[in-house]
């Protein structure tokens, strides 16, 4: 019996090590992108990376690989949806994005599941781990969240009727 070495992420279609970590058990990534993901937040907490920007990619990341519908993923994808849309669409800073997100977790129980988009953006997360330098992370991550967010723009009149509950 042959045992693939690599395997492509259901969330964000990379090719990715098959290797037989535990994944999240709810994000829709297999355990070679989700330990990608784990390196990336891992490499910028020793750096002088942005808070903001680490937002962008667990928020980014997080609704690349929205997972199958559950009350726990009907959550995270909206959240990080209103991360996105606070972040990206809006140009809030940091502190107002994440009080907003609070704000949000208050009202869970007026969010419903999002059909995913079937394209979620062509950056991924092995994009942003393979970057070089300081500005060329910035960079990815800055247009990765924008890719994601427009992957989703069918959704964005819901995700901004949401937002305008707990503004």
């Amino acid at each position: 019996m042959s045992i693939n070495k690599f395997v492509e992420c259901p969330g964000c279609g990379s090719l990715v090590m098959n290797i037989s970590e535990p994944a999240h058990k709810y994000i829709g990534a297999v355990a070679g992108c989700w330990n990608i993901y784990g390196k990336v937040l891992g490499k910028e907490f020793g750096t002088n990376i942005q808070p903001v920007v680490q937002r962008r990619i667990v928020d980014a990341y997080a609704v690349q690989h929205p997972g199958n519908e559950s009350p726990l993923t009907t959550q995270s994808v909206a959240v990080h949806l209103l991360g996105l849309y606070f972040i990206v669409e809006k140009q809030f800073d940091l502190d107002t994005t994440n009080n907003l997100i609070k704000r949000a977790l208050l009202q869970k129980d007026k969010f419903y599941w999002l059909n995913p988009p079937q394209k979620r953006g062509k950056t991924t997360i092995t994009d942003i781990y393979k970057s070089k330098t300081f500005e060329e992370h910035e960079k990815l991550v800055d247009e990765w969240a924008g890719e994601v967010w427009e992957a989703w723009s069918e959704h964005h009149q819901v995700i901004k009727n949401w937002a305008e509950n707990i503004i």
